[in-house]
């Protein structure tokens, strides 16, 4: 979202509305409405089942000095992807929720120690799902980001970045992300379960959400002094 005035980054309340199969806009049923700020000018919104249970959906944004988005989406009769989550030492492999074993807080799952989490996307039955959305794709012009948030709650309070690089696939291997998280992100973690998910965004603003079911937990060593 940009500001009306300046085209500066817009950081202030945005609200959705809806209009279904070309009914009348309405407003969100989730949370009122009312959207997440993710940073940058970016603000996000979980639409309920019901909102999703159309053949042509368009999504407006609005806000208060901000410069009105619409985000239009056709809907197809597909099985749903699943997340699958591993990587090296000391993680285990993980699938569908999230990690099987906790992230530590203050610990660096980086490329520079070796603990880079990889992100295999696949469907209920192991196979690869499309790394293309019409003309655009995740090799090209695209910016991935993995988003913990506390779960359970409407509000994010103390929001984790990680960032992701897109590998393609080869052969029979489907393609995946490496998944980054630094210290200075895992930092601002408190001991608990964190929903996880998985979003692209492109240059010309067109966004995708990968995965939005993840969990994950982060917890402190009791070896090491916060």
């Amino acid at each position: 979202m940009t500001n009306v005035l300046d085209g500066t980054e817009f950081k202030g309340q945005v609200d959705i509305h809806m209009s279904n199969d070309g009914a009348n806009i309405v407003n969100g049923e989730v949370n009122f409405g009312a959207c997440v700020h993710r940073g940058d000018g970016y603000h996000n919104y979980f639409p309920s089942q019901a909102e999703t249970n159309y053949d042509h959906i368009a999504f407006s944004f609005s806000g208060n000095g901000a410069i009105t988005a619409v985000v239009q989406v056709y809907t197809t009769s597909a099985t749903a992807f699943t997340l699958t989550l591993g990587a090296t030492i000391p993680l285990a492999l993980g699938e569908v929720t999230g990690l099987t074993e906790p992230l530590v807080i203050g610990d660096d799952y980086t490329v520079d120690v070796g603990r880079r989490i990889p992100v295999v996307l696949t469907d209920v039955n192991g196979a690869a799902i499309a790394v293309a959305y019409g003309s655009h794709q995740l090799s090209t012009n695209c910016t991935i980001k993995a988003l913990f948030h506390p779960e359970g709650k409407n509000t994010v309070n103390s929001i984790i970045t990680g960032t992701c690089e897109f590998v393609a696939s080869v052969g029979a291997t489907p393609a995946y992300l490496w998944l980054t998280l630094p210290r200075s992100e895992t930092t601002k973690a408190q001991p608990g379960k964190y929903q996880l998910q998985i979003e692209a965004r492109w240059t010309d603003l067109f966004n995708v959400t990968l995965a939005h079911s993840g969990v994950a937990e982060f917890v402190r060593d009791i070896r090491r002094v916060q």
